[in-house]
């Protein structure tokens, strides 16, 4: 005698679906490995940005602070001669007094931005042309300070072929030293500026990776996960249960 058998269709649902729980491995096995790929991508990203803030620093804190001290050395000599000149030219002895006193303080902002410099350059090439243009200051300043003497002397024949002659060559090589040194420190920053553009477009590109694969992710979950959730709780349905024989 034979029946056909019910049951509980809920109790027996993995008997009838025996391939629902490795169906549902599979894609839970799918969800995990593009988690895992989603959290690389975004690891990576991550140290890029982290990498291109760090270049961006590097940019402002330091290399902007070198070219800014030897800007104003450039600055200061250009100023230093200015003012020479007046002294050399101005016959009222209080004018070139003042003009002295202001010779002075660029002379001052000078030295400090000099001695800044010998502490934020690093680089042995650097340090080297630092010492270079220390000497060329050695040199030239008292060749300064002779054009001045003569100048307040009222000496004008002798201090202005001398001006020319002499001190201006010699600020000239140390504009030179120092505007090789702030070229270096540019050609630096651009490089260092089309390293951030490399790195921003590889970031963008993973960005929209990234994108893509929560795209796939959400659409896995949304159009996957539930049915078999709901399939692995339910039990089939009434009419795709399979026919037993009882004997």
């Amino acid at each position: 005698m034979h029946f056909r058998h019910a049951g509980n269709v809920g109790m027996n649902s993995q008997i009838y679906y025996p391939s629902l729980k490795a169906s549902r491995r599979f894609t839970l096995r799918n969800l995990l490995i593009l988690l895992t790929v989603i959290g690389i991508f975004t690891i990576i990203s991550l140290k890029d940005i982290a990498e291109a803030q760090k270049k961006l620093d590097q940019i402002v804190n330091d290399i902007a602070i070198k070219i800014a001290t030897a800007e104003s050395m450039v600055a200061m000599i250009k100023t230093v001669d200015i003012y020479t000149r007046n002294i050399i030219l101005i016959a009222d002895d209080k004018v070139m007094h003042d003009e002295l006193k202001k010779l002075q303080g660029a002379r001052n902002i000078y030295d400090t931005a000099e001695t800044r410099l010998e502490t934020i350059f690093t680089l042995a090439e650097d340090r080297d042309q630092i010492k270079n243009i220390k000497e060329l200051r050695t040199k030239a300043r008292p060749m300064v300070n002779h054009a001045i003497e003569l100048g307040l002397k009222n000496m004008d024949k002798d201090a202005v072929p001398y001006l020319l002659k002499e001190v201006v060559p010699a600020n000239e090589q140390r504009l030179e030293a120092l505007n090789g040194l702030i070229k270096r420190q540019q050609d630096l920053s651009k490089k260092i500026a089309e390293d951030i553009g490399k790195t921003h477009t590889r970031s963008r590109i993973l960005i929209f990776v990234l994108g893509a694969l929560a795209l796939a992710l959400g659409i896995i979950v949304f159009i996957f996960l539930p049915p078999k959730i709901r399939a692995y709780y339910e039990g089939p349905r009434d009419d795709e249960v399979i026919p037993r024989s009882w004997s």
